[in-house]
């Protein structure tokens, strides 16, 4: 922050900053110019006479952690304390840092005791945050960590977050809310109208240093928000500070929207490049990390300073495009390879990188312009880039454009009849009429019969081959993670749905590379599973898994997975259930697939909704807001069944019967009969709330007779908590089969009973872990325990350590918590 710049006080980030005293760790991180320092030392200054702190400032340390070690027990009020660390010097290795650690936890810290490490960036060791960590999860009574930082890449904290011991405040709070930048120009003697603020806050995204540089404009005389005086501002105050090769890198950088290191290297093409954009990024004046996707990208409004630069500059911009599409394309990241293509004026390269074998697959969101280079070609560059056009037409079909697969089989219709006549040799002319019916099943879909009509002509045209467009990359289940879910689409045709398409697997698979191997066995095992069959679904599931991995079908092991774990719930191994999908997480992250991303995200949903642990199913998901998501039309009905089980666990029947009305327009298209049973369960549980329950047996019913036209029975247990008192009511009635019925009550009271024993922990711990559990809660140190039991501290830990895990806690308070929750102690 600028020295001459006046404080505001800012209750909002004071009242953040409270969790410091609740955390043994916090994080404090944001770019240079946002205030972190005066932030945390305004805040800490209200407690000075009830706090100790112990501030070290590391900014001219050099990344020595000799300097840390002496700096920090320069500023330790406490004799003793500092006595006791000196003696023992800074810990180098493993058993030195248990034995600080002890140290720590032995000292009484009489009241609140905060650390501050200031620009903990400047330390380049990674045992310093590892030792922090150490520390860290002792959860030492009356003991804070603050730490400071800009750089956030080195701090591997993921951990200890998840454990709750962990709480950082980021550039995001840190930044000037538009009331903030009012305020703060008023108490400079400028008044600033409403939309002066929006247009300032647009500007400098709340960047503290770039509010005050407008302020300093204003000051001057200039009109609020970006002018040329500002421009001359930003110029004279930073432009000219930096070298001559790091304005041109960042005059050139300006044309990108974000970009990794390896991306800014070779899009600059330029040997000096490195060491100067390494120093650009570590200053974090005008490059800022993006921490989601780890990207980085230059500051708005100082971004739009270095565009205009670079056009005055006379800088050839589309080299750049081009070279940032030809990175990304490397990269197959195509959607923004394509964009940056587009605006290089390289359309002809775009098409002929879809013309190519294993075309890459996007879909519209991922590339904007898709539509202008197709829709404008003629029949002959359709012909000179078959394959192009036939994958942006199975890419249409895809899509949410209303009428698309009818538009689409006309198109494929004209363009049939052009390659039959053309004068195409026999070979190439049969190779594309099989792609063309290829792409035909994308308009069928969920029609098996006309996509196996489709896919067995391919197979005659191919004679042996197979497509180029559709291969094993691509997602045969569109997304969703229950493959019936998405063909099952007549009451009464769940038994022949599976059978037709176990029984049609090598049609609809052969002519696409092996793509949708094990659909057969994933078919068979959800069917099972649906109906009741308990004992089939392992061996179908597996088989599936087999199959599925062999032909590196990640979507349909995410399928076979999936019923897995909903028969774990069903057998009283619910705490089994989210793990057994654990192992598959990483193989979909490698495919660096976000619709196989959503899809896995949707299965964790299920489960934890089945498991009733809301905490645990994603915010997008129980809020509805799914921007983040990534989903093929055709597999977004079964995110509507999450997202509506999702507010049922939460409780607001209003908000669930709006959300059940609103999700028959998702079934409606391809008439997904589990949808339309699971949402007419979500409706009855709704209705019962808001009616009663005469209102949730009439929409229950709706439910029931599609489940009894078919043997379902697992969708009722699942839901057994909300509509077991509904089921037992209906099937008093005598209205629909009495065995049926009391197959559901059965199973759902089964279902019940395992989720509740999932409540009871049954935890065993050994005398002597007992003992030492009982010394902690009466506030015994380590050293004192070893003492009464005559064993060493060492073993001491190593009993605490055992009694951790078992307790499944992080440290001594949340255990002696859970003990006495449990009658442990």
């Amino acid at each position: 922050m600028p020295a001459k710049m006046k404080l505001l006080s800012r209750k909002r980030i004071n009242q953040k900053l409270e969790n410091v005293f609740s955390y043994p760790l916090s994080i404090v991180h944001a770019p240079i110019g946002y205030g972190k320092t005066t932030a945390v030392s305004q805040f800490l200054s209200q407690y000075r006479q009830q706090i100790d702190l112990v501030w070290v400032s590391l900014a001219g340390s050099g990344g020595s952690v000799d300097y840390l070690w002496g700096h920090l027990l320069e500023n330790i009020r406490s004799g003793e304390l500092r006595h006791t660390l000196k003696k023992a010097g800074y810990p180098y290795d493993g058993l030195k840092r248990a034995e600080l650690v002890d140290l720590l936890i032995d000292y009484e810290y009489k009241r609140p005791t905060v650390l501050v490490l200031d620009d903990f960036h400047a330390i380049n060791d990674p045992s310093v945050f590892a030792l922090v960590k150490l520390v860290v999860q002792e959860h030492i009574r009356n003991l804070h960590i603050l730490l400071i930082t800009r750089d956030l890449s080195k701090l591997d904290a993921a951990g200890l977050y998840q454990k709750q011991l962990c709480f950082t405040l980021t550039e995001k709070s840190l930044k000037f809310s538009r009331d903030e930048i009012q305020r703060y120009f008023s108490a400079a003697g400028c008044e600033l109208a409403d939309d002066d603020v929006e247009k300032i806050y647009g500007y400098t995204e709340g960047w503290v240093s770039m509010v005050y540089v407008l302020l300093k404009g204003m000051q001057r005389g200039l009109p609020p928000g970006k002018s040329d005086t500002i421009n001359d501002i930003i110029e004279q105050n930073l432009y000219n500070t930096l070298s001559e090769k790091a304005r041109e890198i960042l005059c050139r950088l300006s044309f990108l929207e974000t970009f990794t290191v390896s991306m800014a290297l070779y899009v600059l093409d330029d040997p000096e490049a490195a060491h100067v954009l390494q120093e650009l990024i570590r200053q974090n004046t005008f490059v800022v990390y993006n921490e989601f996707d780890k990207s980085y990208k230059i500051r708005n409004l100082l971004q739009e300073f270095f565009t205009l630069r670079a056009k005055f500059l006379n800088i050839e911009f589309k080299r750049l495009y081009k070279r940032a599409g030809e990175w990304l394309l490397r990269e197959r990241q195509y959607g923004s390879a394509f964009e940056y293509l587009y605006q290089a004026g390289e359309a002809e390269a775009i098409l002929a990188e879809f013309n190519r074998e294993n075309t890459p697959d996007i879909q519209f969101t991922q590339f904007r312009q898709i539509h202008r280079i197709f829709d404008g070609l003629t029949q002959e560059q359709c012909l000179k880039y078959p394959i192009a056009y036939l994958q942006y037409l199975r890419i249409r079909a895809m899509g949410a454009e209303p009428g698309a697969p009818g538009r689409c089989r006309d198109e494929l219709d004209r363009m049939e009849q052009y390659v039959q006549s053309s004068r195409l040799n026999e070979g190439y002319k049969n190779f594309l009429l099989g792609e063309i019916n290829v792409v035909r099943t994308f308009t069928a879909y969920n029609d098996l019969e006309e996509m196996v009509r489709y896919n067995e002509r391919a197979v005659e045209h191919f004679s042996g081959g197979c497509s180029c467009i559709v291969t094993r990359r691509k997602e045969f289940t569109f997304g969703s993670p229950h493959l019936l879910y998405s063909y099952y689409r007549e009451k009464g045709a769940l038994r022949r749905t599976a059978e037709y398409l176990a029984g049609h697997s090598e049609s609809l698979t052969a002519s696409i590379d092996g793509c949708g191997t094990g659909c057969d066995s994933v078919a068979l095992a959800e069917y099972a599973l649906e109906t009741g069959d308990f004992d089939s679904v392992e061996l179908y599931a597996y088989k599936a898994m087999y199959k599925a991995k062999a032909a590196g079908q990640t979507c349909l092991m995410i399928c076979a997975k999936f019923a897995l774990a909903r028969l774990e719930i069903l057998r009283g191994a619910g705490e089994r259930s989210p793990q057994l999908m654990e192992p598959l997480r990483q193989e979909v992250l490698r495919e660096n697939n976000p619709v196989l991303n959503t899809t896995f995200a949707l299965c964790d949903a299920y489960l934890n909704a089945c498991l009733e642990r809301g905490a645990e199913i994603p915010e997008w998901v129980r809020s509805g807001e799914t921007s983040t998501a990534s989903f093929l039309r055709q597999g977004k009905p079964f995110y509507h069944t999450v997202h509506a089980k999702a507010v049922m666990l939460g409780g607001d029947a209003i908000r669930l019967e709006a959300v059940c009305e609103m999700a028959l327009r998702g079934f409606a298209p391809y008439r997904n009969q589990l949808g339309l049973l699971h949402n007419a369960i979500y409706m009855a549980a709704a209705q019962k709330q808001l009616q009663g329950p005469e209102a949730g047996c009439s929409a229950l019913a709706g439910a029931l007779e599609i489940g009894q036209a078919d043997g379902i029975v697992l969708p009722f247990a699942e839901n057994g908590r909300y509509i077991l008192d509904l089921l037992e009511q209906i099937a008093g009635q005598g209205r629909f089969d009495p065995a049926y019925m009391e197959r559901l009550l059965d199973c759902a009271r089964a279902y019940r009973r395992r989720v509740e024993s999932l409540n009871f922990s049954k935890i065993v711990l050994t005398a002597r872990e007992k003992e030492i559990l009982d010394l902690l809660e009466r506030g015994c140190k380590h050293e004192e325990i070893g003492e009464r039991l005559f064993i060493s501290v060492t073993t001491v830990r190593y009993h605490i350590k055992n009694i951790y895990q078992k307790l499944e806690v992080n440290n001594k308070m949340l255990a002696i918590k859970k003990a006495r929750e449990l009658n442990l102690l």
